[in-house]
């Protein structure tokens, strides 16, 4: 019996890319870290609802997952969750912590711990604003490692449940706004301008830049998710768009599909 080389392990759950019951109990017998096997389908709708199907060990759909120094809880029949994204999540979380700490270790002192942690409270924080939360795979992060205040907006109903579950899991609930809805009607709702603004979600995006830019401070970071062949395809679109934005930086996330490519374009708002 084979077992496939690709594998997606989410806590105690195994998500596999086929229909296989004998092969998902060979991978209980092989990895006892997971307590259930998943057939792992389509992610589709406006929702991003995943498509899976139990093949082999406990029917239990909610796992905990741990990454990047944070716990999410998970409904694998509810919610995606992708482990492909850790690197950009580390990226996001390193470019807040990292001014921070330069701007604190003008201090000649840097023994001394105490006004080392004393200088980084007396520091203003980040107001940041994540148009596409789901269960928190950013905002969770952000507020964890950093001292960061996120204002996160999230459509699905049973992600806006995670998220919430997954705040108290990390206690950060002083540091989190949670809002339920459409991030188009919410985000001018809240009538205040942000240092930071996360546009997770694709394929679609465009739409939703000239609202983000309407909520930036003069100088703030927006991270836009796409999907494209080349940064270069993405990067036009947004030209033609005209808006006051500058390409300060472009990532390669991951693939997706066939000549296709998961990309964050980091822009500047002037």
């Amino acid at each position: 019996m084979t077992i496939p080389k690709s594998f997606q392990a989410l806590g105690q759950i195994c998500l596999i890319k086929q229909k296989d019951k004998q092969v998902a109990q060979e991978i209980l017998k092989k990895h006892s870290q997971f307590k259930s096997v998943y057939y792992q389908g389509k992610i589709s709708g406006k929702l991003r609802k995943p498509q899976v199907e139990w093949l082999a060990g406990e029917r239990n759909t909610l796992t905990k997952v741990k990454e990047n120094y944070c716990e999410f809880l998970v409904d694998i029949s509810k919610v995606m969750f992708s482990k492909g994204n850790q690197e950009e999540k580390r990226r996001i979380v390193s470019q807040i912590k990292d001014a921070e700490r330069k701007y604190a270790l003008r201090d000649k002192d840097r023994s001394s711990r105490r006004l080392y942690r004393e200088r980084l409270r007396s520091l203003p924080n980040e107001e940041i604003l994540d148009m596409f939360a789901g269960i928190g795979y950013f905002t969770i992060p952000i507020a964890k490692l950093t001292p960061a205040k996120v204002w996160a907006i999230e459509l699905n109903p049973d992600s806006v449940e995670l998220l919430k579950q997954n705040i108290k899991l990390n206690k950060v609930e002083n540091q989190v706004t949670v809002i339920q809805g459409d991030c188009k009607i919410e985000t001018p709702k809240l009538r205040k301008k942000f240092d930071r603004i996360l546009m997770g979600w694709f394929p679609g995006t465009y739409e939703f830049l000239p609202i983000a830019i309407n909520v930036a401070k003069k100088g703030a970071v927006i991270h836009f998710h796409e999907l494209a062949e080349t940064a270069e395809d993405i990067i036009s679109k947004i030209k033609e768009l005209n808006l006051p934005v500058k390409v300060i930086k472009s990532t390669k996330v991951k693939a997706y599909g066939i000549r296709m490519w998961h990309w964050v374009i980091d822009l500047k708002y002037h």
